[in-house]
């Protein structure tokens, strides 16, 4: 496996493996991670193998910005707005229309998934069932061999995973309560909607 510093310069290592359908081990401000094309279906299933996990478990999607989302999702609504004004680039995995979105809060990942041209599925840097990687050297070490391409950005700046939320009709059910506690989730969710 190749370790690359998380730079410009090595941005299109990066995209041409991404481009192949080949998954690759990415930073962000939360824990480690594994990437791959969205639009593969190939990829996507190389990813779930990589990792173990259940056909039907959710996979989350990292874009460049909060418009990338937004045209993307039926479901926007001021509450959403509201939210993700707050919350992104940031540790928020927010599940809309039965997918889960992130903007990560990390200028090197948003760069990457810009040039790329479209969200990144991605899933935490460990096998199904264990703790993720919080940092390059325990990624790589769980994945030697089986990935051609880390991206080492040192630990990230928040160093514990997102916080998962799925919007419910009109509410807000928190399903992972790490990065960002309840309380000012829902707090945001449940301000005056007229404000968003």
């Amino acid at each position: 496996m190749k370790v690359l510093k998380a730079s410009k310069n090595n941005v299109p290592a990066a995209l041409d493996l991404l481009a192949k359908g080949e998954v690759i081990i990415i930073p962000t401000e939360t824990i480690y991670g594994l990437a791959a094309d969205s639009s593969s279906e190939h990829a996507i299933e190389k990813l779930r193998q990589l990792k173990g996990s259940e056909k039907n478990k959710l996979l989350q999607r990292l874009a460049a910005n909060v418009e990338d989302v937004r045209q993307r999702c039926s479901s926007w609504d001021a509450r959403v707005k509201r939210i993700t004004s707050k919350f992104w680039p940031g540790p928020l995995t927010l599940i809309l229309d039965g997918v889960g979105w992130r903007v990560p809060d990390h200028p090197f990942m948003r760069d990457l998934i810009r040039r790329f041209g479209h969200p990144l599925v991605a899933t935490s840097a460990n096998l199904s069932g264990e703790k993720p990687a919080l940092n390059c050297e325990d990624a790589v070490r769980i994945f030697e061999g089986r990935i051609d391409l880390a991206l080492d950005a040192g630990r990230g700046s928040v160093g514990q995973a997102s916080s998962v939320v799925r919007v419910v009709g009109t509410g807000l059910e928190i399903l992972r309560e790490e990065a960002i506690s309840r309380g000012p989730l829902l707090e945001c969710w449940e301000g005056d909607a007229k404000a968003g």
